[in-house]
C-alpha cells in the first residue's frame, strides 16, 4: 500500500507525496505557489482581523448579523494561518513535515475544521439573513445578539464533533519515508469522508443558499417596489419634483443588496469548486488529478475565497468603511471605493450588511443587509 503524508491527505490523492513535491530544480513553481500564497494568507491574516476588531470595538456594529460575520472572519482568518502559512508553503519548499510528531495530528484537525465552518457559517449567516428580510416580524424577535451566539456555538460545536474523524483517520510514525500517513486500519473509510464532506459542506449549503439567495431578492425587489410607489405618490401630492430623486435611491440601494447577496454565495461556490471536485475524484476514483499546478490552483482558490471575504465587506458596506475609517483613518482612504462619493450619498437608507435586525430595519428592505 502506498504510503502517504498530509499533502496527500488534505488533497485526496493515492500516490506517495514524494511523486507531488516540485523538483529542487523547478524555481518557478516554487517562486509562484510561495509568493501567491503569502500574499493571500497575509490578506486574509490581517483582513479578517480588522473584521473582528471593527466589530468588536465599534459599539454600533455589534448586531446579530456580524456575531455570524465575526465567526467566519475568524474561520478565514485561521485558513490563511495554519493551512495556507503553515502546510502549503512549507510543502512548496519542500519541509511539508517540519510539525513533527506534535502537529501532524492537530494540523489536519484544525485544517478541516476550518474548511468545514466556512460552509456552515454560511449556511447560519443566510438563515438570518432570510428571517431578517423575508419575516421581519419573526426577526424582532429571532434575530437577537444572545440568540446569534448561542447558533455560533452550537454550529462549531457541530463541526468539531463532526471533525474528530480526522483524528482517527491519520498517524504518525518517524521511521516512515512519510511520516504523516493516512491509518491504513480506516483508510477504507476515506472515499465517504470525502464524499460527506462535499455532501455537508459544499453541496447542501450552496444548494440552500442559493434559491435563499433569490427568495431574498424578490422580496428585497418587490418590499423597494412598494415603497417607491408610495414615495412617488406622497411626491405627486407635494409637487416638489423629488420622485425621481426617490426612485434613483431606492434603485440604487436595490443594485446594491442584491449585489452583495450575490457576491457572498458566488464567491463560496465557485472558489471552492475546484478543491471539492478534485477531492471526490482523487479519493473515490483512484489515480485522479496530481498535477502540482492544478493542485496548487485549488488550494489557492479557496485561500482567495478567505482573503475576499473582508474585502468584500469592506467595500460594500457603508456602515462598516465608516467603522473603519473611525478606527483607522489612514487605512479607511484606502478601503473606500471609487464611487466612494455616490454610495456616501445614500446616506443611512444604504446600510448594507451591518444593521440590526429588528423589525424597523427589517421593513426597510434595503437597509437590512
Amino acid at each position: 500500500m502506498d504510503e502517504r503524508n498530509l499533502t496527500d491527505f488534505l488533497d485526496g490523492t493515492t500516490t506517495a507525496s514524494t511523486s507531488q513535491e516540485p523538483p529542487n530544480g523547478d524555481v518557478l513553481y516554487k517562486v509562484v505557489a510561495t509568493t501567491v500564497y503569502f500574499i493571500l494568507g497575509a490578506v486574509a491574516i490581517v483582513g479578517n482581523t480588522m473584521v473582528i476588531i471593527v466589530v468588536l470595538r465599534v459599539k454600533s456594529m455589534r448586531t446579530p448579523t456580524n456575531c455570524h460575520l465575526v465567526s467566519l472572519a475568524f474561520v478565514d482568518a485561521v485558513t490563511g494561518l495554519v493551512p495556507n502559512w503553515l502546510h502549503s508553503i512549507p510543502e512548496v519548499l519542500g519541509n511539508s513535515t517540519w510539525y513533527g510528531a506534535i502537529g501532524c495530528v492537530p494540523m489536519v484537525y484544525v485544517e478541516y475544521l476550518v474548511f468545514n465552518m466556512s460552509a456552515v457559517s454560511i449556511a447560519a449567516f443566510t438563515a438570518e439573513r432570510y428571517i431578517a428580510i423575508c419575516h421581519p416580524m419573526k426577526s424582532h424577535y429571532m434575530c437577537t445578539i444572545n440568540r446569534a451566539v448561542k447558533i455560533i456555538v452550537c454550529v462549531w460545536i457541530f463541526t468539531a464533533i463532526y471533525c474528530v474523524c480526522w483524528l482517527i483517520l491519520i498517524d504518525y510514525d518517524e521511521t516512515r519515508p512519510n511520516p504523516c500517513y493516512y491509518n491504513t486500519d480506516y483508510e477504507k473509510f476515506l472515499p465517504y469522508v470525502y464524499v460527506a464532506d462535499c455532501i455537508l459542506f459544499y453541496m447542501i449549503p450552496v444548494g440552500i443558499a442559493i434559491p435563499t439567495y433569490i427568495v431574498i431578492g424578490r422580496a428585497l425587489y418587490r418590499s423597494t417596489r412598494s415603497r417607491s410607489k408610495m414615495v412617488a405618490s406622497y411626491s405627486r401630492k407635494r409637487e416638489d419634483g423629488t420622485t425621481e430623486k426617490a426612485h434613483d435611491k431606492s434603485d440604487a440601494a436595490r443594485k446594491q443588496v442584491v449585489k452583495m447577496l450575490f457576491l457572498v454565495v458566488a464567491f463560496f461556490a465557485v472558489l471552492w469548486l475546484p478543491y471539492r471536485l478534485i477531492v471526490v475524484t482523487n479519493s473515490v476514483f483512484g489515480g485522479g488529478i496530481h498535477d502540482r499546478w492544478i493542485l496548487f490552483f485549488c488550494r489557492a482558490c479557496y485561500y482567495l475565497n478567505s482573503a475576499a471575504n473582508p474585502i468584500i465587506y469592506n467595500f460594500m458596506s457603508l456602515n462598516f468603511r465608516r467603522a473603519f475609517k473611525k478606527m483607522c483613518p489612514c487605512l479607511g482612504k484606502i478601503m473606500t471605493p471609487q464611487n466612494g462619493s455616490n454610495t456616501q450619498g445614500q446616506g443611512a437608507r444604504n446600510t448594507t450588511t451591518y444593521t440590526t435586525c429588528s423589525t424597523k430595519t427589517s421593513l426597510q428592505g434595503d437597509s437590512v443587509l
